[in-house]
């Protein structure tokens, strides 16, 4: 059987802000003056409070966000609000608003969804779903909560619906959802309406009746000659709410009231087009011009402030101060933002938006009436604002919107180290995706983006194709000498971004098993980077001392990472964390198992404190692979389940590990439910993220097959394993050429064992070159069971003899660990060790 899962996967505290959550989009709307009471309406939402899902479902303008707002005041209810738009089809950027939404009432939400978020590469939807269904589910047990998604109607997403749907109709314990749109979203709603989960209020619900438009003139000061008229203004706008607001704005505006109720109706048929004529020519006409230069230009913005306004305009804060107060006043369409309850948004300034159709008729004579270069300048003078303040993916889209790469790759660039300290790789490759792949081929500072990229999802011939365009364009110089990395990002970023380059070519030198061009790129590195206690910088050390050791110069780059690392304040940090991170991976490789258990133990606490997840995953991985290695069978499953459990938030290479782990653990234990279990998980998750499962899968159910007894299987996997030994260091659980040895050891064929004999020789060669002691035992111990001592038995006695050495670094595993005739029990298997 295999070892129980008794660990604990601590809770992260995500401490960063995350600068791509535009925080504006989690306040809901405020009051505004003359907003009428209905209390009819709040009764029909009253209703539906003990459901599961309410729509409020009815066409553009009929006064849905205000109402229900309104309710939210007046029954003093906590809520979650989220203000979707047409940039939320994206399935991992409107999970992740829901999360956020969700923490303006419970602060702590969502940290294992947003972990997922954050992969290198999405994990499928239904992961990511039942993670967050499950975190719902925990947060209504305590705490019920109601989500409220306005403008549902923009998501155009059939998986989105899907995740929706899936939520409503196996709603988590104390979760409701209320959905406010112009249409009814294409979800399962009929067991909901049969179960009496499900309360709609439609368009019917919301027209004004006769009584409310009398009241709603008489609120805002409108005197009618007679109830006839009355009635007349009614029928006109058919109880729509902006039609009738409309209506108000123009009665105050035109002293011909009878002239005005006896035109042509102000919504036919759902027609907008006649109000956006209407907007333009009966509501602006009759404003001040600066009134209405103010509004068509602060239209650029979804939300606008007034900071953000005297930038676009160069206008006093007093005189914009008074504009805004003016729109307010007058009803003039303009909708102040609440933050949420909890003040997870940001504070610092007071924020505003226009009524959707009246936005759309603004930015529609904005393109009418002012040249393309002016609006680009309104966007320009936005981005600058906005990036100023710290809200970058707001200022990213003003940039992107007129095609302005040059300030974008100057944005992306600047954010960059905070990303990556933050771990946020999700981040980078969705920037990747709204860049055009010319201007990425052609600016360093893209290029950069997409080496990083291709480094965490260690796509390592992707990121040597990247290296080798980004040396194309450093080294080009221009014709006034200049350098072309000065001259695309600026003397300020341009060396920074050179030690970024410089640790990218460093790693993909290291990978390649190039170890003393890794030495002088991490040395490079160093120089260059200007911002310590970095992941950047902390990779440099890890990159440095891991190719140190394999330079054979093990002791130093021990004593430097402890050096750097009692150095470091404070702690923990990226960097902290990291260097113990590169003394866990020295230690491992010179088969120093007592001090990198030492040093990643330690690394597991600064990991969670400074929430660093792939160091979490790391910690546990180096853990598991100890006690493996010491034949700690139970305590190294604890370990390896910790990393296949968030195998999609870890390094790939990370939940590589975890899978090997667990399975030569089962194998070893002889627990081969648990074998096959851990080989469909590792199936499962490579099919999900690329397809298909990658070769050192096979070649770990080759060992894992050869363990438990089934030799045939085994030896079909190494028959076809043809690959030559490789350039890159032997640095992974499993040695597919090693186990390929392993394999052919099991044959009783002369042939394949004299392949056999060749192969582990060309493996001492290049563990011996890489100075990987941690593989000689192993490797001393198959060249003897090969050779001419093993029928005399003398082949154990060479290969203990072998491993001698490193009994006092805490290696316990004896022998080779070469198959069914060397270990056909479970009980040996555990004397002799597995794998």
């Amino acid at each position: 059987m295999s070892a129980q899962r008794d660990y604990v996967i601590m809770p992260i505290v995500m401490l960063s802000q995350d600068n791509s959550i535009q925080q504006t989009k989690l306040y809901r709307p405020f009051g505004t003056a003359g907003l009428l009471a209905r209390p009819r309406l709040l009764d029909l939402l009253d209703a539906g409070r003990h459901g599961t899902l309410t729509l409020v479902v009815s066409p553009p303008g009929s006064g849905k966000s205000s109402l229900v707002s309104q309710w939210l005041d007046d029954r003093a209810i906590d809520a979650a609000w989220l203000q979707l738009d047409a940039g939320d089809s994206e399935p991992a950027k409107f999970i992740a608003y829901v999360v956020h939404a969700l923490r303006t009432i419970a602060p702590d939400f969502g940290v294992e969804t947003l972990l997922l978020l954050r992969s290198a590469r999405l994990p499928p939807l239904d992961v990511v779903t039942t993670t967050l269904s499950n975190e719902l589910h925990e947060l209504g047990e305590t705490s019920p909560c109601l989500l409220v998604l306005d403008d549902y109607h923009m998501v155009k997403n059939p998986a989105i619906d899907q995740v929706m749907a899936g939520l409503v109709t196996r709603p988590p314990q104390g979760f409701r959802l209320l959905i406010i749109s112009r249409r009814t979203p294409a979800w399962p709603l009929g067991r909901l309406r049969i179960e009496k989960r499900l309360h709609e209020i439609g368009a019917a619900d919301l027209r004004f009746t006769r009584e409310e438009t009398a009241a709603y003139l008489q609120l805002n000061a409108i005197a009618l000659p007679d109830d006839g008229m009355v009635m007349n203004l009614q029928r006109q706008t058919e109880g729509w709410a902006t039609g009738l607001q409309l209506a108000i704005l123009a009665l105050r505006q035109q002293a011909d009231v009878a002239g005005l109720l006896g035109s042509r109706p102000m919504f036919v048929g759902g027609d907008n087009r006649y109000l956006l004529d209407y907007m333009v020519e009966e509501v602006l006409a009759h404003l001040p011009e600066s009134t209405v230069q103010f509004m068509l230009a602060s239209a650029v913005c979804d939300r606008f402030c007034a900071p953000l306004c005297q930038r676009l305009l160069g206008l006093g804060r007093d005189m914009v101060d008074d504009l805004l107060r003016y729109l307010l006043d007058a009803n003039l369409f303009l909708i102040p933002l609440e933050e949420g309850s909890q003040g997870g948004a940001d504070r610092r300034f007071a924020w505003y938006r226009y009524h959707h159709l009246m936005h759309q008729s603004l930015v529609s004579r904005l393109e009418e009436s002012f040249e393309p270069q002016a609006i680009a300048t309104l966007h320009r003078n936005a981005a600058a604002w906005l990036r100023e303040q710290g809200y970058v993916d707001e200022a990213l889209g003003h940039l992107l919107a007129i095609a302005d790469w040059d300030t974008a790759t100057d944005v992306l660039v600047s954010e960059l180290g905070k990303l990556l300290d933050r771990e946020d790789r999700q981040a980078i490759a969705h920037w990747l995706t709204l860049l055009p792949e010319a201007e990425i081929a052609r600016r360093p500072g893209l290029l950069l983006l997409r080496g990083w990229d291709c480094f965490f999802s260690l796509d390592l011939p992707l990121l040597a194709a990247t290296l080798r365009d980004l040396h194309a364009l450093a080294d080009d110089t221009q014709h006034d000498g200049e350098p072309a990395l000065n001259l695309h990002l600026g003397r300020q970023h341009a060396v920074e971004i050179e030690g970024h380059i410089a640790f990218l070519q460093c790693a993909a030198d290291y990978f390649a098993g190039r170890t003393e061009e890794a030495i002088r790129g991490a040395r490079k590195a160093l120089n260059l980077l200007t911002r310590p206690n970095t992941l950047v910088h902390g990779n440099v050390y890890v990159m440095l001392g891991s190719a140190m050791q394999m330079a054979g110069q093990s002791s130093e780059a021990e004593a430097m990472l402890r050096t750097q690392y009692q150095r470091q304040r404070p702690k923990p940090t990226q960097a902290s964390a990291r260097l113990l991170f590169g003394l866990t991976l020295v230690l491992t490789h010179v088969g120093d198992y007592t001090g990198a258990a030492e040093a990643a133990s330690l690394m597991l606490r600064e990991a969670h404190a400074a929430d660093l997840p792939l160091l979490v995953g790391w910690s546990h991985a180096i853990l598991g692979r100890v006690h493996y290695e010491r034949n700690e069978l139970d305590a190294a499953l604890t370990h390896f389940n910790a990393v296949t459990d968030r195998r999609y938030v870890v390094n790939r290479g990370c939940a590589y590990e975890g899978f090997t782990g667990r399975m030569l653990v089962a194998a070893a234990q002889g627990d081969e439910a648990a074998l096959s279990q851990a080989g469909d998980e590792w199936r499962q998750f490579e099919e999900s993220l690329w397809g298909f499962p990658g070769p050192l899968y096979h070649s770990v159910q080759a060992r894992a097959a050869l363990l438990i007894g089934d030799t045939p299987a085994a030896l079909r996997w190494a028959r076809t394993f043809t690959a030559p030994p490789p350039a890159a260091p032997m640095i992974w659980l499993e040695a597919s050429h090693i186990t390929k040895v392993r394999c052919l050891l099991a044959a009783a064929d002369d042939a394949e064992r004299a392949v056999a004999l060749d192969l582990t020789n060309a493996c001492i060669e290049h563990v011996e070159q890489m100075h990987l002691k941690w593989l000689q035992p192993s490797l001393s111990g198959l060249r003897a069971a090969i050779g001419p001592h093993r029928r005399k038995g003398g082949g154990r006695c060479v290969a203990r003899h072998a491993i001698a050495p490193f009994a006092w670094r805490g290696i316990c595993a004896l022998l080779c660990r070469p198959g069914p005739r060397h270990c056909r029990s479970p009980a040996r298997d555990r004397r002799y060790g597995a794998g």
